[in-house]
């Protein structure tokens, strides 16, 4: 299992380096989306999503920093585009969480939890990322599937602490 935390400074760089970096952290973040896309567990799912969203971060501090810099080269329309990719592989890998939460009920496990908890707070975060408002209807769906999952999640807590007595 990979545990591979993604860390940057945050200092201020001059324009060369800020774009020299960018060529270097944009493959590495569409490497870390395809990995999180794949991955086969779900304990390492949070894993690969904080590399994602370290990757991200950085990214989104540089595009800001070069921005005013650089008015020929569409600095809001990138951030949009992968924030979008990056909804897409979200909403495939919870996917694969749901499958489990709706039909394998004796398949549950903490790991599966956390990841699908971590999915759909990304999934929120990047919907507002992206100016959606919290009335809309993509954002109201993720705050029911969490709650769903969150009573569910209970359930399994209960079920576990009468099965180990």
């Amino acid at each position: 299992m990979s545990e591979n935390i993604v860390n940057f400074d945050v200092d201020i760089l001059d324009f060369e380096s800020a774009v020299d970096e960018i060529d270097v952290l944009v493959p590495r973040y569409l490497s870390a989306l395809q990995e999180l896309e794949a991955v086969n567990t779900f304990a390492e799912i949070p894993i690969h999503l904080k590399n994602v969203v370290a990757y991200w971060e950085r990214l989104v501090m540089l595009f800001e920093q070069l921005e005013p810099l650089e008015k020929d080269i569409p600095f809001r329309d990138i951030m949009i585009n992968s924030l979008q990719s990056e909804l897409g592989t979200l909403e495939k890998v919870y996917l694969k969480i749901n499958l489990r939460i709706e039909f394998n009920e004796s398949q549950w496990t903490r790991s599966l939890w956390k990841a699908a908890e971590a999915v759909l707070n990304r999934m929120d975060v990047v919907l507002k990322q992206l100016n959606f408002s919290a009335d809309h209807e993509d954002r109201i769906l993720i705050a029911e599937l969490q709650s769903k999952n969150n009573t569910k999640y209970q359930k399994w807590l209960m079920s576990n602490k009468v099965l180990r007595r």
